[in-house]
C-alpha cells in the first residue's frame, strides 16, 4: 500500500494529472506481477538448461497464490553445486536483464510511459538484488547455502530423498479401517521432506492404544527403524538399546498377528537387524516374494544388508536405502546398531535440515 501510495504522489507531483496518478498506481503492481513472472521464467530455463528435472511451475492465480518453480536435483548428479547455483540465479539474472532492458528504451517514450516503464525498472531491480542476498529471500539464501556448504547441502537432499522413500514404503502398507493410523499417515506423510515436532509424541500414542491392529505396529517399526537404520550407518549416531528393544517388542506384536504379511515380515526382519541378528533377519526378509508388490524391493535391500547378495536392479528404485545398506556392509561386523550409555543430545528423529527443492522468490 505504501509503494502503491508513492508511486501515485510521484506520478501527480511529475505531471499535475490525477488520471496518470491512477495509472502509475495500477501499473506498480502490473510491474510486480510481470517481473514476479519473469522471475519464474528465468529458474525455469536455468533449470532446463542445467538439466535438472523440474516438478512444477505455479504462477498466481493461474495456479493458486504462490509463484515457484520447484525443481528435484538427484543428490548423486555430477557438478550439482555449479548446476543449483545457476537454477537460483536464474530469477535474479532474468530481472536484472529486465532492468537492462527497460533502462535501454525508457527515453524513447512519452512522460506517463516513461514513468511506468520507471516503475518496472525499480521492480526488476529491487527483486533481482533481494533474491542475491542471503537471509533476505529464499533464493538468495539457498543460493549461498550451495556456494559457501556444497557438501552439507547434498546431504540434506540425501537425507530428504531418504526420508521419501521411507514414506513411499509406509504407503504401501494398507491402514485399513484403523482410523487412528490413517490420521496418523495423512498428518505426517502430507510433505516428504517435513518432520513434526510432535511425530514421537504421536507415535507413542498410537503404540499404546489398546489392542493396537497390527498395522500400526508394522507401520511405527518400519518409520522408526529405517531411521534408526540410517543413523547406525550413516550418521554414526546409533540410538541407545532400549528403543531398539521396543522397535522388536512393537515388531513381533505385528508378526504374531499377521506372519504371512509381507510388511510385518519386512517389520519383524527390519527389527532383527537392528538388534544386530543378521542371519534372523534374513530368514524373515527371504519369506518376502516378487509377488508382494514394492514392498519386495525393500525387502531385498534390507537382506542385502544382513549380508545377502546385492541386488542392484532393487537400489535402482530405492537408491537412498541402498546408500544406507552400502554403508552397512562397508561397515562390516563392527558396526554398531544401538549404543548402551545415555545419549546426551536430543533423539536421533529430530528433523534434518527442512531444505525445499525448489527455487522460488
Amino acid at each position: 500500500m505504501f509503494l502503491t501510495l508513492l508511486a501515485a504522489a510521484f506520478a501527480l507531483l511529475a505531471t499535475e494529472s490525477v488520471a496518470v496518478a491512477v495509472v502509475a498506481a495500477v501499473a506498480l503492481w502490473a510491474s510486480v506481477w510481470v517481473n514476479i513472472v519473469l522471475h519464474e521464467f528465468g529458474h525455469l530455463g536455468a533449470a532446463l538448461l542445467m538439466r535438472v528435472p523440474v516438478v512444477a511451475v505455479r504462477i498466481m492465480p493461474f495456479t493458486g497464490w504462490r509463484n515457484e518453480v520447484l525443481v528435484r536435483p538427484s543428490p548423486s548428479a555430477s557438478a550439482l553445486r555449479a548446476r543449483m547455483v545457476v537454477v537460483y540465479l536464474g530469477g535474479a539474472l532474468a530481472n536484472l536483464a529486465t532492468a537492462v532492458g527497460v533502462a535501454s528504451v525508457v527515453n524513447r517514450f512519452p512522460l506517463v510511459i516513461q514513468l511506468v516503464l520507471v516503475e518496472a525498472f525499480l521492480v526488476a531491480v529491487l527483486l533481482g538484488v533481494l533474491n542475491l542476498m542471503s537471509g533476505a529471500t529464499h533464493d538468495g539464501t539457498l543460493l549461498w547455502l550451495w556456494l559457501a556448504m556444497p557438501a552439507e547441502v547434498r546431504e540434506w537432499l540425501r537425507e530428504a530423498r531418504f526420508r521419501e522413500e521411507v514414506n513411499r514404503t509406509l504407503r504401501l502398507i494398507d491402514p485399513g479401517d484403523v482410523e487412528p493410523l490413517t490420521a496418523y499417515l495423512d498428518r505426517h506423510l502430507g510433505t516428504a521432506t517435513e518432520v513434526r515436532a510432535d511425530l514421537v509424541a504421536d507415535a507413542e500414542r498410537l503404540s499404546d492404544l489398546p489392542g493396537a491392529d497390527p498395522a500400526i505396529a508394522q507401520v511405527l517399526t518400519i518409520q522408526f527403524g529405517m531411521w534408526y537404520l540410517h543413523a547406525a550407518a550413516v550418521i554414526r549416531a546409533p540410538v541407545e538399546h532400549k528403543e531398539i528393544d521396543e522397535i522388536v517388542e512393537v515388531a513381533r506384536r505385528a508378526f504374531d498377528a499377521r506372519p504371512d504379511s509381507a510388511a510385518s515380515r519386512i517389520a519383524m526382519g527390519l527389527a532383527e537387524l537392528l538388534a544386530e541378528r543378521p542371519e534372523r533377519a534374513g530368514e524373515v526378509l527371504a519369506r518376502v516374494r516378487p509377488a508382494d508388490g514394492d514392498v519386495y524391493d525393500v525387502a531385498v535391500l534390507l537382506r542385502a544388508a544382513a549380508g545377502h547378495p546385492f541386488e542392484g536392479e532393487a537400489g535402482g528404485r530405492f537408491p537412498e536405502l541402498a546408500r544406507v545398506v552400502r554403508a552397512v556392509r562397508d561397515a562390516g561386523p563392527g558396526l554398531a546398531m544401538s549404543q548402551r550409555t545415555p545419549r546426551r543430545q536430543g533423539p536421533v528423529i529430530a528433523a534434518v535440515n527442512p531444505l525445499p527443492s525448489e527455487a522460488s522468490p
